[in-house]
């Protein structure tokens, strides 16, 4: 009886008027079995817990339903996690490619270093480069550095990812991460797998990932058309670049 009263009352909660309702509510008062026990209080008591749940099922309902779509909707065919063994470590980058993306032709390259205590992830979501990538048609690439603890999950203050930008501040420059050869690593699987263009690979960082950027274009500087750095500083000094390197 009180399931099928939910059931229906959901369906005149959608679109009923407060008469509907209430007419609803007396048909089914005269439902009730002639020798039912219930009085009619005690049936204004169960008429109010038919409403209530009906109303968390009816609330619930659209909520479950995108939870259930989000759980069962796979990564867009436009972002992908990469990942690859370097050295001692697995490494991960997220690469965004535009929805006009069909691998034939060449697109130009952006790859954004997250800050000290940062991911990849959240410098897609704070930048907003995955949207400008889907405005210039290019390709957008988010890496993420190494923890302090690898084995470990980062974590901003307690297990921090940074990069090894040649301060030697870090536990990433403690170890002497091999973060150039990652990034070198990246440039090439980029312009193998998904066409990038070797003539419009660009880089750019925010704190602990410009430093990065500054380093990465000294030692990489015939890879790459240009650099811009943000809140950074230049910490590697010895090193002959191949070529003059625009930077913003």
């Amino acid at each position: 009886m009180c399931v099928n009263g939910v059931s229906e009352y959901i369906s005149i909660l959608k679109d009923a008027s407060a008469s509907s309702i209430n007419k609803w509510r007396d048909e089914t008062a005269r439902r009730l079995p002639t020798s039912t026990t219930i009085a009619m209080g005690i049936w204004d008591d169960v008429w109010l817990g038919i409403v209530a749940i009906a109303m968390i099922a009816l609330t619930a309902m659209p909520r479950a339903s995108f939870a259930a779509k989000n759980a069962a909707t796979p990564i867009a065919p436009w972002d992908r996690v990469e990942n690859v063994r370097l050295g001692s470590f697995n490494r991960h980058y997220i690469v965004h490619v535009p929805p006009t993306f069909d691998g034939k032709r060449k697109l130009a390259l952006v790859i954004m270093l997250h800050g000290a205590g940062g991911t990849g992830q959240q410098a897609m979501e704070q930048t907003g480069w995955d949207r400008k990538a889907d405005h210039e048609d290019l390709i957008a690439v988010f890496p993420d550095g190494v923890p302090e603890h690898p084995k470990q999950p980062p974590s901003f203050l307690l297990n921090p990812q940074t990069w090894n930008e040649g301060s030697g501040r870090h536990a990433s420059g403690k170890r002497n991460d091999g973060d150039v050869e990652f990034i070198a690593y990246i440039i090439d699987a980029l312009e193998a797998r998904y066409g990038a263009d070797p003539n419009r690979i660009f880089v750019t960082g925010f704190s602990n990932g410009a430093s990065m950027t500054f380093r990465t274009g000294i030692e990489l500087s015939e890879k790459i058309a240009a650099i811009a750095p943000v809140a950074g500083h230049l910490f590697v000094h010895d090193h002959q670049m191949k070529r003059p390197l625009p930077t913003l």
